[in-house]
């Protein structure tokens, strides 16, 4: 699934076991609900994720475990399936 949400923070959360950045993101979906998820382990968007996002509409990929947890799994474009 993906969907543009606002940036509302970002938080850094300690390294994979390989070293690959994680981070949490609190932000605002269209709805204008609240949602708290981290990146995927070992995931470029990792990486990508710059605290300059905080307050910009980004289009993400995302997912939820069984456990109802949110993933976001990459960076995307509108246009991207």
């Amino acid at each position: 699934m993906k969907k543009t949400f606002r940036i509302l923070k970002i938080e850094n959360l300690n390294n994979s076991i390989y070293g690959n950045p994680c981070r949490r993101l609190i932000v605002e979906d269209e709805e204008k609900e609240i949602l708290t998820g981290k990146t995927a382990t070992n995931s470029v968007l990792g990486w990508e994720v710059s605290h300059t996002w905080e307050g910009e509409k980004k289009v993400l990929a995302y997912h939820y475990t069984k456990g109802g947890n949110l993933i976001f799994d990459r960076l995307t474009t509108g246009e991207e399936a």
